[in-house]
């Protein structure tokens, strides 16, 4: 894989790491259930960290906050650092080619956050989709590399 390519797949898992950080940092729900819920076994496992804990309403409202103040400080560095990777990979290929492998990144890796972290659901038709994705960014891939050798020789 091209050092463009690789830096326009770190932009898209950083792009959607800060969306995933922006909502625990704005949705307190998000971020409050899951801290009551520590210990609760009934939830899914990497929904909350197992702890023997007893807080407080006031500590937890304080803990909360400072979880959210954390998550939106880890937001702007994960947006600061996939524009840093973005432009990089507009540097090294095309910016076509950048736009379209991290784009597709961002969307593939924020639906795998969205499973493992929120617990959602996708569709069988997100699936056949993505394979459609895959699809172009391979050739939009390749045919990045047969420009870049064209133009070498």
């Amino acid at each position: 894989m091209q050092k463009g390519n690789q830096y326009a797949v770190f932009g898209g898992l950083c792009a959607s790491l800060a969306a995933v950080f922006g909502k625990l940092a704005t949705d307190s729900d998000v971020v409050g259930t899951a801290f009551r819920s520590i210990g609760n076994t009934d939830l899914p496992p990497l929904y909350y960290v197992r702890a023997d804990l007893s807080f407080e309403s006031s500590d937890e409202e304080q803990i909360v906050f400072v979880i959210r103040a954390a998550c939106f400080g880890l937001m702007l560095l994960t947006n600061a650092l996939m524009l840093n990777f973005f432009t990089k990979a507009m540097d090294l290929t095309t910016t076509a080619n950048a736009t379209v492998i991290s784009s597709s990144m961002n969307y593939f890796f924020t639906a795998i956050f969205g499973i493992v972290v929120f617990q959602e659901k996708l569709p069988w038709m997100w699936y056949i989709g993505a394979a459609c994705i895959l699809a172009g960014v391979s050739l939009v891939s390749k045919q990045s590399q047969k420009n870049e050798k064209t133009k070498t020789n």
